[in-house]
């Protein structure tokens, strides 16, 4: 989610760099907007009816697992599951682990 409000000011920032450095003008800006907003939703489109409902499979796959492409489809809030697993994990290694003075 973080990630996804980067996006916003970063579009901006790049049309309104690449117009006062007089790389583009405004219509090519537009038309590039358009453009990429059109091939954004067809590739989403794509990906979620053809690819989605395999993507369990896909996951399992040795490859993914290598790569840790993992598959949270069936997690609501995937970033709190992450936190709280990440936590309880560093609780458990410092009850374990033993300072030495």
């Amino acid at each position: 989610m973080c990630l996804q409000l980067l996006q916003l000011p970063l579009l901006l920032l790049s049309v309104t760099v690449g117009t006062i450095l007089q790389y583009h003008t405004s219509n090519q800006i537009y038309g590039g907007i358009a453009v990429g907003l059109i091939i954004g939703i067809i590739w989403f489109v794509i990906l979620e009816k053809t690819v989605g409902p395999y993507f369990p499979i896909i996951a399992s796959l040795p490859i993914c697992e290598k790569l840790l492409i993992k598959d949270y489809s069936l997690i609501p809030n995937a970033m709190w599951c992450e936190y709280v697993s990440i936590k309880s994990e560093m609780m458990n290694r410092a009850k374990k682990y033993v300072r030495p003075e």
